[in-house]
Formats: C-alpha cells, sequence, structure tokens
C-alpha cells in the first residue's frame, strides 16, 4: 500500500495521509491473512454432527416473501424481501463452489435502503439443553463491484420460554455507504460461534442479512457449503 521506501501511501490509499481508504484496507487484510494462516493449526479436533435441514441447499420447494421477491429456493429455505417495490430479489440454484450438493444465488437490485433475507428452517426438534450449535456456509460475490454493499450477517433467532431473541452472531462489513470496487470476487466462509442450548427452547433458526444502500447494478450472491452442526 505504499509507494516507496519512505512509507507513502499510494494514490487513493489514504483519506488524509494517515488512515487507510478501502482498497488499503483490502490489501492490508490480505497480507494480515496470509501471515496469519502461517502461525495457526490447520488440525480441528472436534467432533461436529451435522443437524442442518438440507444441508445441500437442494431442491426448489423453498419460498418467497415480499414484494419484488420471486425465483426458485432450496427446500425448507424463505427468502425474503424488505423495502417494498424499490427491490427486485430473484433466487435461482446452482453447483456447489466446491463440488458438493448445490448452492443458493441471490440477485439484488435495489433503489433505496433494504435488505434481503435466508431464513433456514428451525432446528429445535434436533437439539436438547447443553448442547453447543454452531453454523458455517460460504458467501462469494459474483460481481465486483460493491458499491452500495452495507454489510452481510448472520443472525440466529430463538424463542425460549414464550421469548424470542435475536442475535447477531457474525458481522462482515460496515454500517455505512460502501463505494468499494474490488475488482475481484468476495469470498467468505463464516463460522458463527458455539449458541449453549439452554432449557425450554421452542424454535431456533439462523438467518442471512444482507443489508444495501442505493444499488448501482445488480448484486449477486452465491450461498453455498452450509450446514449447522452440534460441536462434541
Amino acid at each position: 500500500v505504499s509507494q516507496s521506501r519512505y512509507g507513502n501511501w499510494k494514490s487513493g490509499y489514504s483519506v488524509d495521509g494517515l488512515h487507510p481508504q478501502k482498497q488499503a484496507s483490502l490489501q492490508l487484510a490480505k497480507e494480515i491473512q496470509v501471515k496469519f494462516w502461517d502461525h495457526l493449526s490447520v488440525i480441528d479436533d472436534r467432533t461436529l454432527v451435522s443437524i442442518g435441514p438440507n444441508p445441500d441447499l437442494s431442491g426448489n420447494g423453498g419460498s418467497v416473501s415480499g414484494t419484488g421477491a420471486s425465483g426458485d429456493v432450496a427446500d425448507g429455505f424463505t427468502l425474503t424481501a424488505t423495502g417494498g417495490v424499490s427491490i427486485t430479489l430473484a433466487g435461482s440454484k446452482g453447483i456447489s463452489l466446491t463440488g458438493g450438493g448445490e448452492s443458493q444465488r441471490i440477485s439484488v437490485q435495489a433503489d433505496v435502503a433494504d435488505t434481503a433475507k435466508l431464513t433456514f428452517s428451525s432446528i429445535h426438534n434436533s437439539i436438547s439443553p447443553g448442547d453447543r450449535i454452531i453454523a458455517k456456509l460460504r458467501l462469494r460475490t459474483e460481481t465486483t463491484d460493491l458499491t452500495g454493499m452495507r454489510f452481510i450477517s448472520v443472525d440466529s433467532e430463538s424463542t425460549i420460554s414464550g421469548v424470542t431473541n435475536t442475535i447477531t452472531t457474525t458481522a462482515v462489513g460496515w454500517n455505512g455507504y460502501s463505494t468499494i470496487n474490488l475488482g475481484e470476487k468476495f469470498d467468505l466462509f463464516i463460522e458463527t460461534p458455539p449458541f449453549l442450548v439452554p432449557d425450554g427452547v421452542t424454535s431456533f433458526f439462523y438467518t442471512i442479512y444482507i443489508h444495501f444502500q442505493t444499488l448501482s447494478g445488480t448484486l449477486v450472491f452465491d450461498i453455498s457449503d452450509y450446514d449447522i452442526y452440534k460441536v462434541k
């Protein structure tokens, strides 16, 4: 991100000569990731028991909800548009990027601040008090211009003894207006922190939220490699 041995910022890489712009932050993150992973063990000795409904994202029998939402959705999932007539949200199916199972594609067009969300089926019948639950998935953009993106989050919603709680377990991005063009596809592997199941759970499910402002074009997302696990 510097253009000389004196450490000066490359053109357009700093807001004020001190703090990085988005493009510089991306390059720094790439370098940090390489160095970080060099010092981490790749051994995962956890025992994970799959309990996710339809982890292959197969079929097209899911549902759509909200004005502007249409298309094919994996069995047991719901694709929802919020914001009314200002959003066009289309679901379609494909093959997982890693070759295992299928993928769920979401194409988004929007004129004002809106949200697209993909809700998983409830797993409350597959869990017991004391279980630790995590969700894993891969989310990749099929467009490089993310102008209008705000952030992506994975939320858990649980109903416990009649009280519903929503928790943002994982979030990527920032709650502002993005004008970044990465020049490459955005590829995320997301794992949520463990949720310790209490007594009295009558509903528990995860939802992927994609938040945006006015979009410059169509944003296309592919979701694959999904599952929900008990951690032993």
